[in-house]
């Protein structure tokens, strides 16, 4: 082997061999487990050639078999019993990665299982499809992903599920270069940080901006940014914690999205969201940008007002006063301007 497949004798004396009934009778003890001796330097350490052989032939006999060894050795007789661990770590090495898994585990806040698919090369934009299935009982199948969601997507839309252990996730994706501005596939292409502004997820929407600040002004495929989207929060505590995080990190409150031209203010008005209206306009928010029905943010609160006293029922009654205690605080803030 150290010759490179040439045989070079260890020293001038003759080759002799041994008879093939045993050829390893005069090999010493220490080699017994070599397929071929090597590094022979005594002249008396001999090898006869057998009757009938030529040194030439048995020498190529010789390298022949060395060759049949080597393979053998790095080829693993199969059946033959593997080094403990060999199995197991060959196993997680070749086995696919199931991309809907890592979703199902996004679903249950494993985050161990989801480091161990990012580590081993899943890739941390993976995308949802209808044929992975959703193995998650009956009474989970609401959380299904849908198709073309990524997996940062896919746990900023569910982190009421998911809990306090979202924010850990959107980190981890983040780190493994998971993009802020892939859509969720649905018709409004909501990106991560709208998914999380709309949920009120606070921590999520404070580790998303941490990493890309400039993506408090990111647009949905309607052009609304994640500062109109607020709108859909219900709960009012994490409607305000969500958008001191949005104001904090400046997101732009003149803008007017594209289709009907409404400001933040206008959006948060018609909802009948006091405390965000009287915030937006504390921070500087336009009170008489119009929009492209030629409506204030009031003319949109008063417009929605007159519907809800119209309908008049139950389920407007809450909706009503909101809206009235809007008009009430823009008309004040109109008159001190």
């Amino acid at each position: 082997a150290a010759a490179g497949g040439a045989y070079q004798p260890a020293s001038p004396a003759p080759f002799v061999a041994p008879s093939l009934d045993s050829a390893r009778g005069d090999i010493p003890a220490s080699e017994l487990d070599s397929p071929l001796p090597t590094g022979r330097t005594d002249a008396s350490d001999t090898i006869r050639i057998p009757e009938g052989f030529t040194q030439t032939d048995f020498e190529e006999g010789l390298l022949a078999a060395l060759s049949i060894s080597q393979q053998q050795q790095q080829q693993p007789e199969q059946g033959a019993p593997h080094p403990p661990g060999f199995e197991h770590q060959s196993s997680v090495q070749e086995a696919p990665l199931d991309a809907a898994d890592v979703f199902r585990h996004c679903m249950s806040g494993s985050v161990d299982e989801v480091r161990r698919f990012l580590e081993q090369g899943g890739y941390a934009d993976t995308v949802y499809k209808s044929a992975y299935g959703w193995d998650v009982g009956p009474d989970w199948l609401f959380t299904k992903p849908n198709d073309g969601t990524t997996v940062l997507n896919y746990v900023a839309t569910w982190t009421d599920v998911i809990g306090e252990r979202a924010a850990e996730l959107v980190a981890l994706l983040l780190a493994h270069g998971a993009d802020m501005q892939r859509d969720d596939g649905l018709d409004q292409w909501f990106t991560p940080l709208h998914n999380a502004v709309a949920n009120g997820a606070r921590d999520v929407i404070e580790v998303l901006l941490q990493s890309q600040p400039q993506a408090v002004n990111l647009p949905t495929g309607d052009g609304r940014r994640p500062l109109h989207v607020l709108a859909l929060c219900d709960d009012p505590e994490d409607r305000m914690a969500s958008l001191a995080l949005l104001l904090r990190h400046r997101a732009d409150l003149t803008f007017a999205e594209p289709f009907e031209g409404n400001t933040p203010l206008h959006v948060m008005a018609r909802e009948g969201h006091s405390e965000v209206v009287i915030r937006l306009l504390e921070a500087g928010a336009p009170a008489d940008a119009r929009n492209e029905k030629g409506h204030t943010a009031l003319d949109e609160a008063n417009h929605e007002l007159q519907i809800a006293e119209q309908e008049g029922d139950a389920a407007t009654a809450t909706r009503q006063s909101k809206l009235s205690e809007t008009v009430m605080i823009m008309e004040i803030a109109v008159l001190a301007n």
